[in-house]
């Protein structure tokens, strides 16, 4: 990896710090729902081009490390000890509370159900999962720490991820109302 790779990296994360500068007035006023869903767009790009330039350049940084700390470990997380060279140790790092929460209640149907019980009590379609009362006691349980956090894991998930779902959303829509129910708590 040649210093222009490393340079043209650093024009990636300019250019993400220039666009936040950008839309600042945008992100600090909620606008319409459609105009938040522009922002939320511009701002996945964003998010895109600063995860590559992040990616390539630890990824640089770890060929550095392997090549002189060889194959011990360098870092503990959790209980797991993460090996820069051994692409599986990231796997067995242990997923926060949240996040399994997450997991557990499932991407669309958490959205749909804070939908219906922030936004609209005629939508049903949370209802349609073949599993609810541990779905509801995971939403319960983490509403008041991890709402916003998971409404944002939301928008950030692909959509293949978002579409396998059984409640009959598509990912765009499950996006949409999350965005709703994030303009709804700024409030």
């Amino acid at each position: 990896m040649g210093k222009e790779s490393r340079k043209q990296a650093i024009e990636s994360l300019k250019t993400v710090i220039n666009g936040f500068v950008a839309l600042e007035n945008d992100i600090v006023e909620s606008g319409t729902v459609e105009k938040d869903m522009e922002v939320f767009y511009k701002l996945q790009e964003l998010h895109h081009i600063y995860r590559d330039a992040y990616a390539f350049l630890t990824r640089d940084l770890t060929l550095k490390f392997d090549e002189q700390f060889e194959d011990k470990a360098i870092a503990p997380k959790g209980d797991a000890v993460i090996k820069l060279n051994d692409k599986r140790s990231a796997k067995n790092v242990p997923k926060d509370d949240a996040d399994r929460k997450l997991d557990t209640m499932g991407a669309a149907w958490f959205v749909s159900y804070a939908y219906y019980n922030l936004c609209d009590k005629n939508h049903k379609n949370w209802e349609k999962a073949g599993t609810i009362q541990p779905r509801l006691s995971s939403y319960k349980n983490g509403q008041k720490s991890y709402l916003k956090l998971w409404l944002n894991k939301v928008l950030e998930k692909n959509d293949k991820k978002l579409k396998n779902n059984q409640i009959d959303l598509d990912p765009t829509e499950v996006k949409r109302m999350a965005l709703e129910i994030l303009s709804k708590l700024k409030f």
